[in-house]
């Protein structure tokens, strides 16, 4: 957790659940309307379920990596409120070709 407490709200979920932001995303964007977030690849399943059951259907979706042969440490989402199914995996996005 970081000292920073802004940075703290901004990075976790003190003020408000991911079920909050999803919900308000959805009720401020008008149909068709476009929503993109960044999120930890480890909440990936819980982000895409989120979306999906406020009417914001997940279009594309791309891993982020720090560093080649590490682990995915965020997502890049981009949906669409009320639009047909369909999700493009995207190619991965590689930070830093260094070694670990």
């Amino acid at each position: 957790m970081n000292p920073s407490l802004e940075k703290a709200i901004a990075r976790h979920e003190i003020e408000g659940t991911l079920e909050d932001l999803v919900f308000m995303a959805s009720y401020l964007l008008p149909p068709k309307g476009r929503c993109y977030l960044i999120f930890p690849a480890l909440r990936t399943v819980d982000l895409l379920v989120a979306l999906r059951d406020r009417g914001l259907e997940p279009k594309r979706l791309q891993f982020v990596y720090p560093r080649l042969h590490d682990e995915a440490n965020f997502i890049l989402t981009e949906s669409i409120k009320a639009s047909g199914v369909e999700l493009k995996v995207m190619d991965p996005l590689i930070l830093s070709s260094a070694p670990s």
